[in-house]
């Protein structure tokens, strides 16, 4: 029976090691299904079975390579995004402060204690906003309405039309399109990797064929009989992005295949085979608003 996923968004391909090459190889495919979408988000969580393969056994290439060149100080084809929200939220405060001065204290608006309190209120609102913004995403984690952290850390260099050529020979090297995302998020915990990718419309459109290479997953020995016999979990979370005056209307789906089961959690925390969870939700800065959830038969997985 054909996947009713099949005709309206991509999917996702893993690719079966082979005897001495410790390689698994995952792409993308039916990408012209993201015709009318601005941008491509993906999530993809790795989760090995056996107790005694750790995060320390496998690798998620070529990004993990990248990650840790950025960590140790080195230039590489990453840099880390700056956060600056503590800044705009110390000038904000300043400002009000300001106003307030303006409105009530008119007469007082340009002496040393205006200035200074001016000042003071936009050190004190930069040093609290980690607090405040910990505070939210909190509050609110279960609300339909949540403040969420943002989502990437790392944005691709430009480099100019040299990029063209690297592009090129890594085409070569990998037998099919490989195009790197504008942005990157990577989590190392003890037994799991996440790779957050996100492609924007320029990316998408160097995907000239209806296939391209995400990651390479390499691992060692002894998490060899794990990766060879598929006993580990791939969740994925596809998102597709529509941008519309700043206002991101996002569909995202949920799926995962643990050890050759394919299906997904839904919102009860209840295992469905062979389903997809699709959850519609505007996101504004960092303010998310989640719409709806709904669940149908279906494959992310080809």
């Amino acid at each position: 029976m054909k996947s009713q996923t099949a005709n309206f968004i991509p999917q996702i391909v893993v690719t079966k090691p082979v005897k001495n090459n410790p390689i698994i190889d995952i792409g993308i495919t039916k990408l012209q299904s993201l015709k009318n979408a601005d941008s491509l988000a993906l999530t993809m969580m790795f989760y090995p079975r056996a107790r005694e393969v750790s995060s320390e056994n496998f690798y998620l290439l070529p990004y993990q390579e990248y990650i840790d060149e950025i960590t140790s100080g080195h230039r590489t084809t990453y840099e880390l995004i700056h956060d600056f929200s503590d800044k705009f939220f110390g000038l904000a405060v300043s400002l009000i402060i300001f106003i307030a001065f303006g409105l009530w204290q008119k007469d007082q608006l340009l002496t040393v204690e205006a200035v200074a309190a001016v000042i003071g209120s936009y050190v004190i609102g930069k040093e609290m906003w980690s607090d405040i913004d910990d505070w939210l995403q909190k509050i609110s984690k279960n609300w339909f309405i949540s403040w969420k952290d943002r989502d990437y850390y790392y944005q691709k260099l430009d480099f100019g039309s040299i990029q063209n050529y690297t592009r090129y020979i890594r085409n070569i090297r990998y037998g099919q399109d490989f195009v790197l995302p504008s942005n990157l998020d990577y989590v190392n915990q003890s037994t799991s990797k996440i790779l957050e990718l996100k492609f924007n419309q320029k990316e998408l459109d160097l995907m000239s064929k209806d296939k391209a290479h995400l990651v390479s997953l390499e691992y060692e020995k002894i998490a060899e009989k794990t990766f060879v016999s598929g006993e580990y979990m791939l969740a994925v979370k596809l998102s597709l992005i529509k941008t519309i005056a700043g206002v991101q209307l996002i569909d995202e789906y949920f799926q995962s295949k643990d050890s050759g089961v394919i299906g997904c959690v839904d919102d009860n925390k209840k295992w469905l085979k062979d389903k997809v969870m699709l959850r519609k939700s505007i996101k504004i800065g960092n303010l998310k608003i989640y719409l709806q959830s709904k669940i149908f038969d279906g494959l992310l997985f080809d």
